[in-house]
């Protein structure tokens, strides 16, 4: 979304902001990155791992 505000959004509408550029970098550094230790997925991930284990 932020990629097409930024882009494809005519500049006359007036909506587009440096904003975007900041939701833009977040965005590439945790596709880069990945989400990491405190993401949801990989809470998720553990718990069910633990569950296995138990069973």
């Amino acid at each position: 979304m932020t990629l097409t505000i930024q882009f494809l959004v005519p500049a006359s509408y007036d909506i587009a902001s440096p904003e975007h550029y900041y939701w833009m970098l977040l965005l590439a550094v945790a596709l880069i990155k990945g989400p990491g230790a405190i993401s949801l997925d990989n809470l998720i991930r553990r718990f069910l791992r633990k569950k296995e284990c138990a069973a």
